[in-house]
């Protein structure tokens, strides 16, 4: 974190290198990439400071979609396949262990449902998209004792917060967190009729959308609150 040439370009080397999926995950992880990313992280929200957020977000974004596109991958080699091979195995190895090196960014969730509450829009947007990605690879169990992330009764305010904030695309990601944090298996949130009050005044106006998906959600997530 305190090295001379650490600076915006040096990051932005990083995000693009990362973005376009010149190095592979394991070679991430052994060149330190994500242990740094963490740190620098933690880092500036430590310090308040924003110089870089926006780049590192976009960095644990990027990867964490490409470790979703694998699993994706996999499953439809799998189901496309008639016979389990040996290169399945391989390929079941290959993925866990690509799933377990990604398992070390997950130390960002606490931080992304923070910066949803930020005043910046552009922060606000990354760290939805940084959620959301987080649950699919890690919203459910897929491998034994395999790190998994769940919401908390605090963070319904972060992601109200986001929903007031984001634009209509974004709102969807917004809502399907909230369905998942309402719906979470284990992990079932002890709301108070305040908090509801709260979420619903924000998720109420969204069942007029004109996007069916943003509609359907809205309701959805009432439903749960209201039940």
């Amino acid at each position: 974190m305190d090295h001379a040439r650490l600076n915006i370009h040096t990051v932005k080397i990083v995000k693009g290198i990362v973005e376009y999926g010149e190095i592979s995950l394991e070679e991430l992880d052994v060149s330190n990439i994500i242990t740094n990313t963490n740190g620098l992280m933690n880092n500036l929200i430590a310090n308040q400071q924003d110089w870089c957020l926006e780049n590192l977000l976009e960095i644990i974004y990027y990867i964490l979609q490409g470790v979703f596109k694998r699993i994706q991958q996999s499953k439809n080699a799998s189901v496309a396949s008639s016979t389990i091979a040996k290169e399945g195995v391989v390929e079941a190895e290959a993925v866990a262990k690509i799933i377990m090196i990604a398992e070390k960014l997950i130390d960002n969730f606490e931080l992304c449902m923070e910066l949803m509450s930020n005043p910046d829009q552009t922060l606000v947007e990354k760290s939805v998209q940084v959620v959301f990605v987080m649950l699919q690879i890690f919203g459910a169990q897929r491998i034994p004792d395999q790190k998994q992330v769940y919401f908390m009764e605090g963070h319904m305010r972060h992601l109200t917060d986001a929903l007031e904030k984001v634009k209509l695309p974004m709102k969807k990601k917004v809502l399907k967190c909230m369905l998942f944090a309402l719906d979470q298996e284990g992990h079932r949130l002890m709301l108070t009729e305040e908090q509801k009050k709260g979420i619903i005044r924000v998720v109420e106006p969204l069942i007029h959308s004109t996007d069916k998906s943003v509609s359907t959600t809205a309701n959805k997530v009432l439903m749960l609150l209201r039940n």
